[in-house]
């Protein structure tokens, strides 16, 4: 609801499209009453409460963080990342449509933990109804928040280049174990095995991952220094 009013400039005038759009829907937002400050709507005899809705379209973004943490609910389809996405910043999540087999359970966990519901596309009136609901019940919201972040997990890109690093390190110890043994090997004229090369394959698929990881992580730079020598090494 925050992001509903309409666009307060001209986001085509701007050198960067989605800059421009950023700037708009921030004015926007900014112009737009809470939804509980906001009066009824008139009632309707035939089609009950009418509400006038202004639709701002952004097209394709990049910084989808700064709109989730700026909105109320997430109306959207229920694909993992998204949800996680919403969890991390304790964003109820309301589900609209899933892919057969692959996203179902996405649909279980949002319903089952409690920070969202399902209501098919095809019921749009059912879809308006449940989230006008939650926005006009203050109680509502803040369970559907605080059940998200139960289930949100903000650092868990930090977390993976951790336990990535953490498993490389056991991995570099072996290999200095297993350089020694083959010197000695060497030393005492006998053969050595393709121990040490297995163990190098996997560090170096190991060190792989680190920088896929560390690219998305955000690591601060003192931390990612420091895992990148010791992976490098």
């Amino acid at each position: 609801p925050k992001a509903v009013a309409a666009p307060v400039e001209d986001v085509a005038a701007k050198g960067d499209a989605n800059e421009g759009r950023a700037t708009t829907a921030a004015a926007a937002l900014a112009s737009i009453e809470s939804p509980k400050a906001v009066a009824a709507p008139a009632e309707d005899a035939d089609d009950g409460p009418i509400g006038h809705v202004s639709v701002l379209g952004l097209g394709f973004v990049t910084n989808m963080a700064e709109y989730m943490v700026a909105a109320d609910v997430l109306v959207s389809k229920a694909g993992p990342g998204t949800i996680a996405e919403a969890a991390s910043v304790s964003l109820p999540v309301m589900l609209t449509s899933f892919l057969p087999g692959q996203e179902e359970g996405n649909v279980d966990f949002v319903v089952d933990n409690g920070f969202g519901a399902f209501v098919s596309d095809s019921d749009p009136m059912g879809v308006a109804e449940v989230v006008a609901s939650w926005l006009l019940d203050t109680k509502k919201m803040k369970e559907l928040s605080q059940a998200a972040s139960v289930c949100g997990a903000p650092n868990a890109a930090a977390e993976i280049v951790k336990s990535i690093g953490e498993e490389t390190l056991k991995w570099r110890e072996t290999n200095r174990k297993n350089d020694i043994l083959r010197e000695e090997k060497r030393t005492a004229g006998g053969d050595t095995d393709d121990t040490i090369g297995d163990g190098q394959r996997i560090g170096s698929s190991l060190k792989r991952l680190y920088y896929s990881f560390s690219n998305l992580s955000g690591v601060e730079a003192e931390k990612s220094k420091e895992v990148t020598e010791i992976v490098g090494s």
